[in-house]
């Protein structure tokens, strides 16, 4: 990671889109607001090649725990969304060091998150965060 820069994305958003699957644009178009959402990307050679979104507040990606994002928010936790790594720069740790580097930036913040994903439960078990349950085969997780 020598030549990776880790930094806020101020506009420019699409950049970041970008990278992402063509689902995850579809959705993410949908509810990305500027004023309620934080990007930290990496960054090499002017290329976006991982990510992730802090959002502050309430959006349809939340919409199966709903009432428990309602508690999370209202006490100041932050939801990580559409955390992502380039295909070719996977196994190099960029989303655990993109994990590391947001707690690191809101050291008195918690953080949850829902996954669709089997598989990736054991990663982010690995980076700090407990398992609270399943509901309609999405997981819910929060940071510890």
């Amino acid at each position: 990671m020598n030549n990776i820069l880790f930094k806020k994305l101020e506009g420019e958003y699409s950049t970041f889109f970008q990278i992402l699957p063509k689902d995850w644009q579809e959705s993410l178009e949908k509810i990305f607001i500027e004023e309620e959402a934080i990007i930290y990307v990496f960054i090499e050679n002017d290329l976006i090649v991982a990510g992730g979104i802090l959002f502050k507040n309430y959006n349809d990606d939340m919409s199966n725990f709903k009432e428990e994002s309602k508690l999370y928010l209202k006490v100041n936790y932050l939801y990580i969304g559409y955390l992502y790594v380039v295909e070719t720069f996977r196994g190099k740790s960029l989303g655990s060091s993109w994990i590391n580097y947001i707690k690191k930036a809101y050291p008195e913040t918690k953080f949850w998150l829902t996954i669709e994903e089997e598989n990736l439960e054991a990663f982010y078990l690995q980076n700090g965060f407990n398992k609270v349950c399943t509901r309609n085969t999405e997981s819910l997780f929060l940071s510890k």
